[in-house]
């Protein structure tokens, strides 16, 4: 089992319950792991590709050159990456 070793694992029911998501569907999908196989081929495609946390972005310009954004960034770092990426050749 993959984990962050930071967050109680309480936590994503609560944030789900709060949300108003209904809890029997919620807990069913949980103990059955029917996603389980996707999410774990999922994170180690983001594992191949060079992702170490959420979230992660990866800009790639016209010849395939890639600008990864680690992490939440401002706006106008953001911008001036994509910028950045138009300029490639």
């Amino acid at each position: 089992v993959l984990s962050n070793n930071q967050t109680d694992p309480s936590v994503p029911a609560q944030v789900a319950k709060e949300l108003g998501i209904d809890m029997i569907k919620y807990n069913k999908c949980m103990t059955s792991r029917t996603y389980a196989n996707k999410v774990h081929a999922n994170i180690q495609d983001g594992l191949n590709s060079g992702v170490n946390g959420t979230p992660y972005s990866i800009v790639i310009a016209a010849n395939g050159k890639k600008f990864p954004i680690n992490g939440a960034l401002p706006y106008e770092n953001i911008k001036t990456i994509i910028e950045l990426a138009f300029k490639e050749k």
